[in-house]
């Protein structure tokens, strides 16, 4: 297994989509039969009664039916609304206090910044299973707004660092390419057949007051509750079968993916071979509905590789690590097979703190640059895909991090305090000013965290920005909503919004709301959304080129078939009009998203590369439309990764 691109983060995404479009066929198909199976029963059973026809029988039965799959579906939905936390929990999840000092749950936390950090996303909130000694994973969500990473017990004790991080890139590769929101949309699909078991037995149960006595209605009942656990059973074993062939493949494509982020086969080969030699099994009473999401194969199947939710494991080694299978019959080991790993800081130096406080030789060059560019092509193919120097540099740009930094952006408390230090100007007089808003306490701190933020890179605290997602999802509404009026007031204060800017409102807007907006599922094409196009290409055009112009009109050439467009004049859109424009944008086709971040890239590139502002802009736009795309100023310094 190279650790080459395994796969377009478009295509992907397209395959995903076309996958939850089979789904919903094949659910409506499997409903179809239950209500036709159902129908039949009670028609056998009511049959013979007087008083009702046939054709009201089986309309009786045909709406009852869907009317109990309906709401169990949408019941399941409405609890797993808040996503990935929600499923976390429901499978007996602690969440990891983002501050925490424990030393495992530290460095549990370190890797996720990292792999966040490294793919261009938010940090996703991370769970603990403490009841769970078997060792596994899974990452849970809609979307990245929502996303949850959660690790057994068993798994926090038994992986070294690399095993984890192999561990976790699989995981973040399910978050990004769409796995998991199909994940955890097939939970609420399959529970409102499986509500037809609850039926048949509520029903059953009944009867019991119907005993000794003639009761032919009764009979009819007990008849009608056997036949819906029967025929519940059988269409949730089906729409299983269904679930765990697409979760097979899947989990290919995440392992492969795990290997291309960390450039290290050995990380997730010795993670699942820890497995192969324990066990995976989840003991939390209800988890066999989220089978399809964990990381290995938590449950046995009656019916052996047939039902399973996953690849056998030594198959899975296998590609990962060519020569396993041959290696392991000569007695010999992984490090026998000729891949290397790469040296781990964390292996040797303990954690004993949530980052280094020394500032690492050469980083702060590396992170503090204004001139990193980037080609068009090199950014655009990067959606999706993590590079191992993206991994080392994240990690170099977390140990570079003082303490006061690292430490206020898992900290509930302080939180609100380095947000506003990141959008703070150098002018003393004028942090003075926008900080009018802020208690003494958050004033002092905002300042303070200011004066540390200031050598670093936009990018950099940007990327800053993306791991307070945890503790920014975590506040409560009293403390939350003056920090976001604030934070709007404060890059608002001249009327724009400048890309870093726009970056960072978005991101923590973002991760502070209680309860993201969804947006409609149905994809818009791009002519049906051209004044939103003009409005984000005026606006690139606009953020770093001396000639607007010339840069809007590159943009031609990566629209093909539509409309010619018009360049806006600077400032004529307001930030309010842009956001709803990029909203809209964000309905686009997975296709449709390609084709306009090339034209962005394109616009942004227009002397031959792409500079600072144009870059920090384009990732704001990508996160904004989940297509992520890792920081350029990593990629930059090394395109061929």
């Amino acid at each position: 297994m190279t650790a080459s691109k395994t796969m377009d983060f478009f295509a992907h995404q397209e395959a995903a989509r076309r996958a939850s479009k089979r789904l919903t066929m094949l659910f409506a198909i499997s409903v179809a039969c239950i209500v036709a199976a159902v129908s039949g029963v009670a028609l056998l059973a009511f049959g013979s009664m007087r008083e009702v026809s046939p054709f009201e029988i089986v309309a009786a039965a045909a709406t009852l039916t869907i009317a109990v799959i309906a709401v169990g579906s949408m019941v399941r939905m409405a609890q797993l609304r808040s996503g990935g936390p929600a499923i976390a929990r429901m499978l007996g999840g602690r969440e990891v206090d983002p501050g925490t000092r424990d030393l495992d749950e530290r460095r549990l936390i370190n890797v996720v910044d990292e792999m966040a950090i490294a793919s261009g996303i938010a940090a996703p909130r991370v769970f603990v299973l403490d009841g769970e000694d078997g060792i596994n994973a899974f990452a849970a969500g809609f979307d990245t707004r929502d996303a949850a990473i959660a690790v057994t017990k068993g798994a926090l004790l038994a992986f070294d660092r690399d095993e984890l991080q192999g561990v976790i890139a699989h995981e973040f590769s399910h978050v990004f390419h769409g796995d998991m929101r199909l994940n955890t949309r097939l939970i609420g699909t399959l529970a409102g057949i499986v509500c037809l078991v609850t039926m048949g037995e509520l029903l059953l149960r009944s009867m019991r007051h119907s005993r000794g006595r003639k009761n032919d209605g009764a009979a009819a009942l007990a008849a009608i509750g056997l036949s819906l656990m029967v025929i519940g059973s059988l269409g949730a074993f089906f729409a299983g079968l269904i679930k765990s062939a697409v979760s097979r493949q899947r989990e290919y494509l995440a392992d492969a993916s795990a290997v291309a982020y960390t450039r290290n086969p050995l990380g997730i080969g010795r993670a699942l071979w820890r497995i192969a030699s324990g066990t995976s099994r989840i003991e939390q009473a209800g988890a066999r509905e989220a089978s399809h999401m964990f990381f290995a194969d938590g449950f046995t199947h009656w019916l052996g590789n047939l039902g399973a939710t996953h690849p056998p494991i030594r198959q899975r080694i296998e590609r990962i690590v060519p020569g396993f299978a041959k290696a392991q019959q000569q007695g010999r080991g992984f490090d026998a097979l000729g891949a290397t790993s790469p040296a781990s800081a964390e292996r040797t130096q303990p954690a004993t703190a949530p980052y280094s406080r020394a500032m690492p030789e050469g980083v702060t060059a590396g992170f503090a640059s204004t001139t990193s560019r980037v080609r068009t092509d090199d950014a655009v193919d990067q959606v999706g895909e993590v590079r191992a120097a993206n991994v080392a540099a994240a990690r170099s740009l977390l140990q570079s991090l003082p303490l006061d930094v690292a430490s206020a952006a898992h900290d509930r408390q302080r939180v609100a305090a380095l947000v506003l230090a990141l959008a703070l100007p150098e002018d003393s007089a004028a942090q003075t000013t926008m900080l009018t808003g802020a208690d003494a306490a958050t004033t002092h701190d905002a300042r303070q965290l200011a004066a540390q933020l200031r050598p670093l890179h936009a990018g950099a605290r940007l990327a800053i920005a993306e791991i307070c997602a945890p503790a920014l999802g975590s506040m409560d509404t009293a403390a939350r909503d003056p920090l976001l009026r604030l934070l709007r007031a404060i890059l608002l204060a001249d009327g724009t919004l400048t890309p870093f800017e726009f970056a960072l409102l978005h991101v923590v807007q973002r991760h502070a709301q209680a309860a993201p907006q969804r947006t409609p599922s149905r994809a818009l094409n791009l002519g049906g959304v051209l004044s939103e196009i003009e409005t984000v290409l005026s606006w690139m055009a606009h953020a770093g080129a001396n000639e607007p112009e010339a840069a809007f009109a590159r943009s031609r050439t990566a629209l093909p078939g539509i409309p010619p467009l018009t360049l806006q004049p600077k400032g004529i859109a307001s930030p309010a009009l842009a956001e709803e424009a990029v909203a809209r944008l964000g309905r686009l086709s997975p296709q449709g998203k390609r084709l306009l971040l090339r034209a962005l890239a394109e616009v942004a590139a227009h002397d031959g590369s792409i500079g600072a502002e144009e870059g920090e802009l384009l990732r704001a736009l990508c996160a904004c439309w989940e297509c992520p795309m890792p920081p350029l100023w990593i990629s930059g310094s090394d395109p061929q990764g």
